[in-house]
């Protein structure tokens, strides 16, 4: 929109902050920065930011492997850039099913970015780590992203999570999983989820974006 205008322009030198609000997690902020409007939690990107950049460098090594990608799973919505790369970047239109915890993280990906108007978006509010074992469904594709804040989500990193996330990747599918390290015990966790993904799937390598962030691609 035309008004975004001054807010882009002037983000180019310094950050102008949009809106602020308490999410699940802590603070959350939507705020211009380098021309893009972005949402960042109390000490990591949320959307559009460096995790854009890290969902950008995994995501299209993922389906590029995959003959004909019809439907997503998304565990952890954020703003919704894993969506708005799919649609916008790699020009693909698959049924997008995502699931997240904070209802304030659903509501500002609504009103900020365009996650309403997604006729191919199901958007389900809850615990991914939890629901996942319900889902009946078996993906093309599957992206974790779960976060609290810069710390791995609770119940991730578990076998019981993993082998979860294994039966709902379709045969010929592929799962993208996205861990931070940031101080040793995050560090370990990441080795951790790799080390129980080469046992869980045939195939698993890694990409290394943004300094700290470690995503997992597996078959």
């Amino acid at each position: 929109m035309a008004w975004h205008l001054p807010f882009r322009l002037l983000s180019l030198l310094y950050p102008v902050s949009v809106e602020r609000t308490e999410g699940r997690f802590g603070p959350l902020e939507v705020r211009w920065e380098l021309g893009r409007k972005v949402i960042n939690s109390a000490n990591a990107n949320q959307s559009f930011g460096a995790l854009h950049r890290v969902l950008r460098a995994a995501l299209p090594r993922a389906v590029s492997g995959i003959a004909d990608l019809r439907t997503v799973l998304l565990l952890g919505l954020g703003g919704g850039s894993a969506v708005h790369i799919l649609r916008s970047e790699l020009k693909m239109d698959p049924h997008i099913t995502a699931i997240e915890l904070d209802p304030v993280m659903i509501d500002l990906a609504a009103r900020h970015f365009a996650m309403a108007g997604d006729a191919r978006l199901t958007v389900i509010q809850g615990d991914a780590t939890v629901l996942v074992h319900a889902l009946r469904e078996r993906y093309d594709l599957v992206v974790v992203d779960l976060f609290a804040d810069s710390d791995p989500a609770e119940g991730t990193g578990t076998q019981g999570f993993i082998h979860a996330l294994r039966d709902k990747v379709a045969d010929g599918g592929r799962l993208v999983y996205n861990t931070m390290a940031h101080d040793e015990l995050t560090e370990a966790r990441s080795e951790r989820v790799l080390k129980l993904l080469q046992r869980t799937f045939l195939e698993v390598s890694t990409v290394r974006s943004e300094g700290l962030n470690r995503v997992f691609v597996a078959n």
